[in-house]
């Protein structure tokens, strides 16, 4: 039976995001209230009962802000604060979104990984950069198994059985790897986010290394570059496992598989096809689309 490989690059995923975003509702409309408050005042109206300390400090803040309110500046002040709560509300349900995605992947599949994962999440592993341990960068990889959180075991580069120097030239971002065993044997899995603005040339070099190491093996990640980029600094074609639309809401494709055993996958795709541009960060919470791909 074909096991299922499942790869997200989550963009900052971390267990404060949400917090952050519905912090920043209760302000706006904190101050909406005390914007509220205050014109009442100035129009000579009743005030709302009992009023909290909370309220007040606003509504005090909000007369500095606005010593000479009238309905123009009120208005324009309302129509500002109206736009900033209609912003954070959609961060926040683009957090909710993100994090109850990110819950139902771990146990959807028997392999998980993440990248752009919060130092400050739970089960973050291993930095992007080099071989640095949790919380050594603001950004990390994670990775489960059968729904469990668990460690990487090893670095192909910085544990000397890829055939590369360590680090590549301007790259300081290095894959992490664990291996899977499919029906036809064992495979190296090295997942990967590789270093922004490469244009194949970085990701060439591994694919190279990684040939030079003479296991099977399969590059999976965020390669940040376009298969076409890819091949032009010469992967062959048949080495690029590759979906047929857009990864990513700038309409490229940059999260797919470079592996020396093609016969031994059979599907890479996004985890809903057809979704393109903005609707994929509306959905997810991310740029960059969740990934499957089948090692037969």
């Amino acid at each position: 039976m074909p096991t299922k490989i499942m790869f997200w690059n989550a963009e900052h995923i971390g267990r404060n995001a949400q917090e952050m975003a519905d912090r920043a509702i209760r302000r706006v409309e904190r101050e909406l209230r005390a914007l509220t408050i205050l014109a009442q005042f100035y129009a000579g109206q009743a005030l709302p009962k009992p009023l909290t300390r909370e309220a007040l400090r606003q509504a005090e803040y909000q007369e500095r802000r606005y010593p000479n309110l009238n309905f123009n500046r009120e208005a324009r002040a309302e129509a500002r604060l109206r736009r900033e709560l209609a912003d954070a509300e959609r961060d926040a349900e683009k957090y909710r979104n993100k994090a109850s995605l990110a819950e139902d992947l771990t146990v959807s599949a028997p392999y998980v990984f993440f990248c752009e994962v919060e130092a400050t999440h739970p089960d973050s592993q291993y930095s992007l950069l080099g071989r640095g341990e949790p919380g050594g960068g603001t950004l990390c990889y994670a990775h489960y198994q059968n729904g469990a959180s668990r460690l990487f075991t090893n670095c192909p580069i910085d544990d000397g059985w890829c055939g590369l120097v360590n680090p590549i030239p301007n790259a300081d971002r290095v894959p992490k790897s664990v291996p899977i065993r499919g029906s036809n044997g064992l495979m190296q899995f090295c997942f990967w986010h590789a270093p922004s603005g490469n244009n194949g040339r970085v990701v060439a070099a591994m694919y190279d290394g990684l040939i030079a190491s003479g296991r099977d093996f399969v590059l999976f990640g965020d390669l940040n570059a376009e298969p076409n980029d890819v091949m032009a600094h010469g992967v062959p074609e048949d080495s690029v496992i590759k979906p047929i639309c857009p990864t990513r809401i700038s309409g490229r494709c940059l999260d797919y598989a470079l592996t020396n055993r093609h016969d031994w996958f059979s599907v890479c795709r996004p985890l809903y096809n057809g979704m393109q541009g903005r609707n994929i960060k509306i959905r997810t919470g991310s740029d960059h689309m969740v990934m499957i791909l089948m090692l037969k």
